[in-house]
């Protein structure tokens, strides 16, 4: 996986290699998808699929901001001081 901003990119090629079900070719290169050719081409078709170059592996592109859930905040209140006044010791 790598992030680029608000955005990922994820691998989908299936790490179980033996499903020849998944196995056929997409944009040039014949993988074990982890999706069946139908959806990958349906994902291609709505822009969720990138494809750095001819002949490169296809990667899912996934955005932050159409994730489910909270992002983490800078404020945590569930941790507690590392002694009874709150101070740090030093030496």
């Amino acid at each position: 996986m790598m992030i680029k901003g608000n955005q990922w990119v994820l691998s989908l090629v299936n790490p179980n290699p033996n499903r020849p079900n998944l196995t056929y070719e997409f944009l040039g290169v014949t993988k074990v998808w982890r999706w069946t050719k139908e959806r990958m081409e349906a994902a291609y078709e709505a822009g969720m699929i990138h494809q750095s170059a001819p002949g490169k592996v296809p990667r899912q592109k996934r955005y932050l901001d159409e994730q489910r859930g909270l992002p983490y905040s800078d404020v945590w209140t569930d941790i507690l001081p590392l002694n009874s006044q709150g101070q740090e010791r030093l030496g």
